[in-house]
């Protein structure tokens, strides 16, 4: 599940539903994951109002347009795989990749308020995990292991290249799928340093 905090959403904190399998800079290397042919049928459920509707549907055709129509979110057709949109208003998250039957994305207002996390669940929806838990993110940034809460230490783990890959792309600081300096932080604390300047 990927949670956004409510109380501060312009800080993105993040965990992922489901079973935890090894993450990628931007995919899944399990192919087993991934929707065939980048088509990833959907349903709204009735729970989701209007104006959430527009905004992850524009999410969705700015993934078409974005990936020159590689990724395409369709309206369901009977297909037996595929992605149902609810709302509750506690939670922003989703599973990561095709788990086969029906699965969840779950979007509160205040995560459709939000095109940069609209964007993040679907893209852990196509397979896509956290940045910083490439096998070299020590390489560009450093966790703050003492500021991070109790209990949320493995949003952190890095996994290796022999299970993850960045597909050639390098690390991207400015990924939508990179956490904020201040993801589950216990102490108001930066858990998150670049080693760099992004100046």
């Amino acid at each position: 599940m990927v949670a956004v905090r409510k109380d501060n959403p312009d800080e993105r904190y993040f965990d992922i539903k489901g079973p935890t399998r090894p993450m990628t800079k931007n995919g899944l290397i399990d192919e087993s994951y991934r929707w065939p042919n980048g088509r990833v049928p959907f349903v709204i459920a009735a729970s989701v109002s209007a104006a959430q509707e527009v905004a992850i549907r524009k999410a969705m055709s700015d993934y078409n347009t974005l990936t020159n129509g590689c990724i395409q979110f369709v309206d369901r057709n009977g297909e037996a795989d595929y992605v149902r949109i609810v709302y509750q208003e506690e939670g922003c998250w989703s599973y990561v990749g095709r788990l086969g039957g029906m699965q969840e994305i779950n979007y509160p207002t205040w995560c459709t308020d939000s095109y940069g996390s609209t964007m993040h669940e679907m893209l852990h929806t196509l397979g896509f995990y956290h940045e910083q838990s490439a096998s070299n993110r020590d390489d560009y940034v450093t966790i703050q292991w003492d500021n991070i809460q109790a209990g949320a230490e493995h949003n952190f783990d890095k996994y290796p290249d022999t299970v993850i890959t960045d597909f050639g792309y390098g690390y991207d600081y400015e990924s939508v799928m990179h956490y904020s300096q201040f993801a589950f932080s216990s102490n108001g604390l930066r858990t998150i340093i670049t080693t760099v300047s992004l100046e």
